[in-house]
């Protein structure tokens, strides 16, 4: 009916009270540790303590006794601190309730405590039912056989259901009067939300009063005194069910009990003088019978809509079963479902079936059921005694039934009735209903002696801060230092990097650095050097050989800009790396890097790692006094200035380090790859120039130039043949083509053999001419030239200049033609030869 509410996880009131006044430097004394471990005990201890018949209610006032104790002398406390003192969240069937503190945890242990006992009451009325199961059939009272003796188990739920409402009412009470001094509004509004007092304590009432009245009628002292049996449904009858119940069957138990009072009340009339007033015995036998069949009614119809969806759903379904099963079973199947209904009709035409079957068969699985378990004799006996005065009417007395107002007349007062709680004029506190002892927990500190300490804790808390947050600083500043005074990786990664590019072996100093870029400048100079000769020599070759002057190289030009900017930059890095190197020339460079660094920065470090210590060393005991957080605190400060200072005054070590690092490297890689850049043209230029072969002109002997005044014209020689004319055009072509060829390959061997013979020959001619008169010859120009102008005398000659060949390489071309002849007689001879092996072929 009700869910139980449980902790998320053990209460332990010891443990959260020890860690309180030790965080507070406190400790409780031996009476309030009793008080606490008792505490503790019940907040462990199962719910079903609180079920015992004995001692359940007893341990349920003492635990909450205890918490209102603790509550008393904990509330003055600071809010801080009261929050310290939290249980667990409690869950109450899907809701999740927080507990503010030991006042709520009342609530709680109170509502558990009721709802056990509720909950053991009903479990004892179910072994009612199962012994009244158990026992042979018979009625409720009134029986011509001795009644059983009186049932335990229905003894047993009485007391059950009265502790749990008498739980139920102090809870109730305590919220309705002193939840402003134990709860503040949002944890009222919670207790009443999640805890519905009113409900159980009205269902509590409800089943002690329907235990009562099921004990009283196994009774052997009562069971047969109808008219306080009747007082007693009647009582129970009038009794509000709580309306939290959402349950149908707990909703008849008042129209079942009063059909009860209304049967004890006839089998009173008809036993209370010799002659029956059966007026009376047959108005309340049948206003109970009416009261039943109402009930009964209100079942079916219930039944019938609850099931009306769920048979609309299985209609179809039924009716293609039914046709299957005819289908299967055939014409034989029908006739003997028939004779079997005729045979049972015929063999219980009889027995008259159960008048009450339908409600008897609802209430089977009931929630009524489980704390009402004579409800089936109870119909049963009204149906009986109802069948029987009616015959005993029928045969003696023939009178008429009451009527139904002097029955519903004869009825108790309603001032003699329970109609529910009501609260009473005079209210007792809690604490008088529990017998609780207020000053359990005097020992406690108070409020003032708390507020002090908390006073002291807040100034020596933001020491301690304080002096935290300097050893933070100190120790960023440690890590500052060190990291100055250590050798970053990236500048180490840069010397490892400048060390594989020298290439150097064992310790590597500031002096074969010098070295090294020493011979770095030396060899790019040569290199240089060797460059410019070559390429001063191609220059020279390619004016002889093109015959005028050409444009300087523009590549030699970019190779002395690159060469020139290379040594700007290489002196600039040694000047930067002289800087940190130079007074150490002797010591290798990861040492030497670390010796400009000022001596004040490396007495500060010891310093402050030793401040450091002894700062974390005090912080780390609770038990440190003000005075060595104080002590602790100057000493942090005075490290922190010297400190800061000494790096204040240290520059920049590391990143100027790094950039002539840098700029070494720079250098040296800069220099391979001029010097490789320098030597391959110089290479490329020793190719080109060996290409480069330079021959002679021919002279021009076969032209005069005659001047007059300042005009003349240009005549050929006399007696200069057609030949030669021919010859000197084709060596002048022959020339031409060399030359123009010159640029790309040498000329071939034929080529500068026949220009050698052309030469000869020409050389020959001229020779032989000049020996005899020379005599100007006329041409088609000259004569042209005749007609329209006087020739002047020829007064003097000219000659052109010719190329100069240099004697050693014409000595070589010589040797080249030589080899050549020899190369082409041979080859003649091998052709003439094939020849002649060929004719007879023919």
């Amino acid at each position: 009916m009700f869910p139980l509410a449980t902790h998320e996880s053990p209460v332990r009131w010891n443990t959260m009270l020890h860690d309180l006044l030790h965080s507070l430097g406190l400790a409780p004394t031996p009476a309030v540790e009793a008080s606490l471990n008792t505490l503790t005990s019940y907040a462990e201890s199962p719910l079903g303590l609180y079920s015992d018949a004995s001692s359940g209610v007893r341990d349920a006032k003492a635990y909450t006794a205890l918490l209102l104790a603790l509550h008393n002398a904990t509330a003055s406390w600071p809010a801080a601190l009261r929050d310290a003192l939290t249980p667990s969240v409690v869950h109450v069937g899907k809701n999740v309730v927080p507990v503010c503190g030991p006042a709520m945890e009342i609530f709680v242990v109170l509502y558990n405590a009721a709802v056990s006992n509720c909950n053991a009451g009903c479990e004892a009325m179910a072994r009612a039912r199962v012994e009244q199961a158990c026992s042979p059939p018979r009625r409720i009272s009134g029986s011509s056989s001795p009644t059983t003796t009186p049932s335990a188990s229905s003894k047993a739920a009485y007391k059950s259901f009265t502790a749990a409402a008498e739980l139920a009412l102090c809870a109730e009470q305590a919220l309705a009067g002193e939840s402003d001094k134990l709860l503040s509004a949002s944890d009222r509004h919670l207790v009443r939300q999640n805890f519905d007092f009113r409900a159980l304590h009205e269902y509590a009432q409800l089943c002690a009063a329907l235990a009562k009245y099921v004990y009283s009628t196994t009774s052997g002292a009562v069971s047969k005194k109808h008219d306080t049996l009747g007082k007693l449904a009647h009582e129970v009858s009038v009794l509000r069910v709580p309306t939290s119940l959402s349950s149908d069957s707990m909703q008849m138990l008042p129209t079942l009990l009063l059909a009860a009072y209304h049967r004890h009340r006839a089998e009173h009339y008809n036993r209370a003088a010799k002659v029956p007033d059966m007026s009376l015995v047959l108005g309340h036998i049948a206003y109970a019978w009416r009261l039943v069949d109402e009930v009964q009614q209100h079942c079916i119809e219930k039944m019938k809509s609850s099931s009306s969806s769920k048979n609309k759903q299985q209609r179809n379904g039924w009716q293609l079963l039914g046709r299957l099963s005819a289908t299967l079973i055939g014409g034989g199947g029908g006739g003997a479902e028939t004779g079997g209904k005729w045979g049972r009709n015929n063999n219980d035409e009889d027995d008259q079936p159960e008048p009450f079957a339908k409600l008897t068969e609802f209430l089977q699985e009931s929630d009524l059921i489980k704390i009402f378990p004579l409800v089936e004799v109870l119909i049963s006996d009204i149906a009986k005694l109802h069948e029987k005065y009616q015959h005993e009417n029928s045969v003696i007395y023939f009178t008429r039934p009451a009527s139904e107002e002097d029955v519903i007349a004869d009825t108790p007062e309603a001032a003699e009735a329970l109609s529910g709680y009501t609260t009473p004029s005079e209210i007792v506190s809690l604490a008088v209903k529990i017998n609780a002892d207020l000053n359990t927990f005097g020992e406690l500190p108070t409020a003032e002696m708390l507020r002090e300490v908390q006073q002291e804790q807040g100034k020596t808390r933001e020491m301690r801060e304080e002096a935290q947050r300097r050893l933070d600083q100190v120790q960023q500043l440690v890590k500052k230092i060190k990291s100055v005074l250590r050798m970053p990786p990236e500048v180490k990664l840069k010397l490892q990097k400048l060390e594989k590019q020298l290439h150097h072996k064992g310790d590597f100093t500031f002096d074969a650095l010098a070295v090294y870029m020493d011979e770095t400048h030396d060899k790019v100079k040569q290199v240089m050097e060797n460059h410019e000769d070559v390429s001063s020599d191609l220059y020279r070759a390619k004016c002889e050989y093109i015959g005028e002057y050409v444009a300087p190289f523009k590549i030699t030009a970019e190779l002395q800009e690159r060469e020139r900017l290379w040594r700007t930059k290489a002196d600039a890095a040694r000047d930067g790396a002289a800087k940190f190197l130079l007074h150490r020339r002797d010591l290798a460079l990861c040492d030497a890097l670390l010796l400009p660094l000022p001596v004040e920065l490396r007495e500060s470090l010891p310093q402050a790692e030793s401040a450091a210590a002894q700062a974390k060393e005090v912080l780390a005991s609770n038990t440190s006094t003000r005075s060595e957080i104080t002590s602790i605190l100057s000493l942090l400060k005075k490290v922190q200035d010297a400190c800061t200072a000494a790096m204040d005054e240290t520059p920049p070590h590391w990143e100027h380090v790094e950039q002539a690092l840098q700029d070494l490297e720079t250098v040296i890689v800069d220099a391979r790859e001029l010097t490789r850049d320098v030597e391959s043209e110089t290479k490329r230029m020793e190719r080109e120039k060996s290409r480069i072969v330079v021959t002679p002109l021919r002279r021009l002997h076969d032209v005069q130039f005659e001047t007059n005044g300042q005009t003349g014209n240009v005549r050929g020689r006399r007696g200069t043949s057609a030949k030669a004319t021919s010859t000197a055009t084709v060596s002048q072509k022959t020339t031409e083509k060399v030359t123009r060829r010159g640029r790309k390959r040498s000329p071939s061997l034929g080529e500068v053999k026949k220009l050698l013979k052309l030469e000869e020959s020409e050389k020959d001619e001229s020779e032989e001419e000049n020996k005899g008169i020379t005599v100007p010859r006329k041409t088609r120009g000259a004569s042209r030239a005749k007609k329209t102008a006087t020739i002047p005398e020829i007064t003097s000659t000219k000659e052109l200049p010719v190329a100069y060949v240099a004697p050693i390489l014409r000595r070589r071309i010589m040797e080249r033609l030589e080899s050549s002849d020899s190369s082409e007689s041979s080859r003649e001879n091998s052709v003439e030869k094939g020849r002649r092996q060929r004719k007879p072929c023919r």
